[in-house]
């Protein structure tokens, strides 16, 4: 299912999983709250996105300016790579 689709019920789900897709996607905090709001009641939502290191934590400054190119090109594109530190407090503002 696409979950920027915006018609689904509320409670219409057991289950909704999205895993590599939130942080790539421009609306990413709107969407987890849409769909913490298919769950029917007791529903599980499972979000497995990636989170990137700061890419000026690297001891490697080749590695350093390959995570930095990496991050720029998503950046530009509407991807955040760092998103999922701010999932707990997502997930708990959706209820």
């Amino acid at each position: 299912a696409d979950i920027t689709d915006g018609s689904f019920r509320p409670g219409r789900f057991d289950l909704v999983h999205a895993r590599f897709v939130l942080c790539h996607l421009p609306d990413r905090d709107a969407v987890l709250a849409r769909a913490a709001s298919w769950l029917r009641p007791g529903g599980v939502l499972v979000i497995t996105d990636p989170y990137q290191l700061p890419p000026g934590t690297s001891p490697f400054p080749s590695v350093a300016r390959l995570m930095a190119a990496y991050e720029a090109v998503h950046a530009a594109a509407g991807a955040d790579l760092t998103w999922s530190r701010r999932v707990p407090s997502l997930l708990a503002r959706a209820g």
